[in-house]
């Protein structure tokens, strides 16, 4: 018995020292081992660690959670936020509020590329079409 204790103590001892950071995006309590996320992390269940939500999804929470849909993607925002899934980006033809974090349409012949354009540029001779 008193052997398999010491093996036992030993790898546990040894796989700490090997693993000597807390993995991206991981919530390590004792032994540098993967807890929980951070937000903007989902949880694998078959790896054991946490993995960057992909786009067009966020988790919000720290734990186990899984990456949920963002609603905030409409037919004025096309990139949210990974972390709280809030609207991070406009498409074209609107520009950025971060203050509300939404979009706003640009006026009458002025134009945006979108994305995190803080603001709609003045439409000069045939530039765009939509002017």
């Amino acid at each position: 018995m008193k052997i398999y204790q010491i093996l036992l103590i030993s790898f546990i001892t040894i796989g700490t020292l090997i693993q000597t950071q807390c993995p991206a995006g991981c919530i390590c309590a004792v032994g540098n081992i993967c807890s929980g996320c951070n937000p903007a992390f989902g949880y694998d269940s078959f790896a054991k660690t946490c993995t960057p939500c992909p786009a067009g999804t966020f988790q919000s929470g720290s734990g186990t959670g899984i990456c949920l849909a963002c609603t905030s993607l409409d037919a004025t925002c096309n990139t949210c936020n990974p972390g709280d899934g809030s609207c991070s980006g406009c498409n074209r033809g609107y520009f950025y509020t971060p203050a509300n974090l939404s979009c706003t349409i640009c006026g009458v012949n002025t134009w945006s590329a979108g994305n995190t354009a803080a603001s709609c540029q003045t439409c000069v001779n045939a530039q765009c079409t939509s002017c």
